[in-house]
């Protein structure tokens, strides 16, 4: 199967990170919490309270692998890395292999996103996903502390 280069993620997961890092899962939440890792984005759906809310984390990849390239970089120039420019939009299967997610969670999160349906499918502009990935950004709480 081939993919286009632009429908393959810039993301990465929890699991990913341990992996390149070499720590634990504790220290992955550690660094995240903590702004060691800048470009973090929680994509789960959002729940009414926060004893419900399960953190899906996806950590921009070149930051982890390569975290002083990162350092100057601003969001919008990392969502523009993962979203590549020229798009117009894109469609639910894109959507899933750039979020690392399944359909189902898609559906969850779809009207959020801005997306709608579109010949069977759902369909994000990529103003629209651009905006809901800078409003799960995690830097912007540690840019704070």
């Amino acid at each position: 199967m081939n993919f286009n280069a632009e429908s393959i993620s810039g993301l990465c997961t929890t699991d990913c990170v341990r992996l390149l890092r070499g720590v634990s899962h504790k220290r992955v939440m550690d660094m995240t919490d903590d702004g060691q890792l800048q470009f973090v984005f929680d994509i789960g759906a959002h729940a009414e309270t926060k004893a419900n809310r399960i953190r899906e984390l996806r950590f921009w990849f070149a930051e982890v692998v390569t975290p002083q390239f990162c350092a100057r970089l601003t969001l919008r120039e990392v969502i523009d890395k993962i979203l590549p420019i020229k798009r117009r939009f894109f469609m639910s299967g894109e959507i899933c292999r750039l979020l690392l997610i399944s359909r189902q969670t898609l559906r969850r999160i779809a009207r959020e996103m801005g997306g709608v349906i579109h010949n069977r499918s759902t369909r994000v502009t990529r103003e629209a996903f651009a905006k809901w990935l800078e409003s799960r950004w995690l830097g912007h709480l540690s840019a704070k502390a």
